[in-house]
């Protein structure tokens, strides 16, 4: 059965070997993330698993201002998989490879027998990006007065995964997650006041606690501003949930200088996934 289930694999699986030489001079100034999905649907809100892995690994890099380059991943894979939802996770790495404009070292593959995840399959990917020379922003130049904007309604893929989970199928809730390579590229391309660029995978909330922790400001929340998408919404009155806690990695959140704000919210807006960026916050003192 395994043998049949590796004859049918999609390329992606057996990669060994680098499609690509990797460039000698990056060891000056690399950065690297590791994400692992190891209890997670095939797909979610429309969403593939595959995308969801290399969204969050090339956004984690893209936080820090790194630039996506080289990708790798592992798959632990039950025998009962079906071929068809296998070549689909392939396709949409590969798709989502392409708009990370990142390119592939290689892969790994184990087979087992039941167990390793209930969907079928656990995916762990690691990326390597390269930081620039003069990226210089951290949390410790925020000042009051600074906006907080968000690139995208919070809590999609959040929302997405509690329904996918809960088997609640009347509750249709789309998954925003991509690279968000246009995005973050765009605010480093100008002088935009930049204080600081995170990535709330783990929530709006969660990340912007954490900006500001043992710093001497807070945060405060429009929550008008801050509202989400209509299907985020209903999912959260369903079950009690407040979005701005549940996991958002089809967003960035970008603190800004004041004077720098309107040119900022538009350079976002302009890119493939920002049209519907808000300012939701300020900083302010404690």
């Amino acid at each position: 059965m395994t043998s049949e289930i590796k004859t049918a694999l999609p390329p992606l699986f057996s990669l060994r070997c680098p499609r690509v030489s990797v460039d000698p001079d990056m060891h000056r100034s690399i950065a690297t993330a590791t994400v692992v999905f190891p209890r997670n649907p095939l797909v979610t809100g429309g969403c593939s698993l595959g995308t969801l892995a290399v969204s969050v690994a090339a956004n984690r890099l893209l936080a820090t201002g790194a630039t996506p380059r080289y990708i790798s991943a592992t798959f632990t894979i039950d025998i009962d998989t079906p071929s068809a939802a296998l070549r689909a996770l392939a396709e949409a790495m590969e798709r989502a490879a392409v708009d990370a404009e990142t390119e592939w070292l290689g892969c790994s593959t184990e087979f087992v027998d039941r167990g390793c995840s209930p969907y079928g399959v656990e995916v762990s990917v690691f990326a390597i990006g390269q930081m620039p020379p003069d990226v210089d922003y951290y949390r410790d130049s925020l000042r009051p007065g600074d906006a907080v904007i968000l690139s995208a309604p919070a809590g999609a893929h959040g929302a997405a995964l509690f329904a996918a989970r809960k088997g609640l199928k009347e509750l249709q809730v789309t998954d925003d997650t991509a690279p968000l390579n246009d995005l973050v590229h765009a605010l480093l391309r100008e002088d935009y006041g930049i204080r600081l660029i995170a990535y709330p995978e783990g929530g709006v909330n969660e990340e912007l606690e954490a900006m500001t922790a043992d710093t001497p400001w807070r945060v405060e929340i429009d929550r008008d501003a801050a509202a989400p998408s209509a299907d985020v919404a209903a999912v959260c009155a369903r079950a009690g949930l407040d979005p701005l806690t549940l996991p958002t990695t089809g967003a960035m959140l970008t603190v800004v200088s004041p004077e720098f704000e309107e040119a900022a919210l538009a350079a976002i807006r302009r890119s493939a996934h920002g049209a519907r960026a808000a300012v939701i916050a300020r900083v302010v003192a404690r």
